[in-house]
């Protein structure tokens, strides 16, 4: 579960509830406060296609699905994220085809049936691009988009944000965060203690870094600190993505991850007054 706001349903479990009858691979989710629901967003092995169902917790604590709808009618890679744009109260699906070329589409809940539906799909880029990881800054109302390239390689990243009146996304200025090859497999989340963007991000030198985003709002650029170390112990397991999320009521994140070793990991980090963490 990535870069999402959560609905506290309380310390019991509710009863378990089939999302799919389709075998599905790599599921993400994110919480949409206006309607008190949450957007999963999974590959359906069965065609690779991008789908995803709406979700919604009773009091109870027993879950209701809406009907699966496709995204993208064809294949995608399992590298995508999903994000929620409080300002609009609409969801940003960012993904790849197989390409693959960098995409990203509005997604809207109707809460009367919990169905979606979709704005225009937009390119991001259309260098070759894998794995994504999308945040949404609530003091500029606007996502950043981070995805890696095979060419260059490295972690780069890209402002975007919604024309709510047509669903359509505008996308700012490409910026490089970091050259190494797993900087592809980056995680990040906003920080609203300080209005800015961390992004763990593996690296191939046995050390794992963290980067501080800030996004100008003026010219819908990006703009990075200098990198810290988190992990020294062990090469990070790329396979394994980091995954981080932001408690605001103590204003630092959490990142967890896995060494090659198989050993999971967990450190708290704090973004400084200036671009560091």
């Amino acid at each position: 579960i990535t870069n999402s706001t959560f609905k506290d349903v309380g310390t019991l479990l509710g009863t378990q509830a089939t999302e799919s009858t389709a075998s599905t691979v790599t599921n993400v989710i994110a919480y949409d406060s206006n309607s008190d629901r949450y957007l999963c967003v999974y590959q359906d092995s069965s065609n690779s296609y991008g789908s995803c169902v709406v979700i919604q917790v009773d009091s109870s604590n027993n879950v209701t699905f809406g009907t699966p709808a496709n995204f993208a009618s064809f294949i995608v890679s399992t590298g995508f994220d999903v994000a929620f744009d409080s300002n609009v109260n609409k969801f940003v699906i960012a993904y790849a085809n197989n390409t693959p070329t960098s995409l990203a589409r509005v997604a809207i809940i109707d809460p009367s049936n919990n169905s979606v539906t979709f704005g225009t799909e937009a390119t991001v880029t259309t260098e070759t691009s894998i794995e994504h990881s999308i945040s949404f800054d609530s003091y500029v109302n606007k996502f950043l988009i981070c995805y890696g390239r095979y060419s260059p390689a490295g972690g780069h990243a890209k402002v975007a944000y919604i024309d709510s009146g047509a669903n359509t996304l505008s996308f700012g200025a490409e910026a490089t965060f970091d050259s190494s090859a797993r900087a592809r497999y980056s995680r990040s989340a906003f920080d609203s203690s300080i209005n800015k963007i961390i992004s763990f991000i593996p690296q191939s030198t046995a050390n794992g870094t963290a980067i501080v985003g800030t996004i100008n709002t003026g010219t819908n650029a990006v703009s990075f600190g200098s990198a810290s170390i988190f992990a020294t112990d062990a090469s990070i397991n790329s396979s394994m993505f980091p995954q981080v999320t932001y408690n605001s009521n103590a204003n630092k994140s959490v990142i967890s991850y896995e060494n090659t070793s198989g050993t999971n990991h967990a450190r708290i980090a704090t973004i400084n007054s200036g671009t560091s963490a």
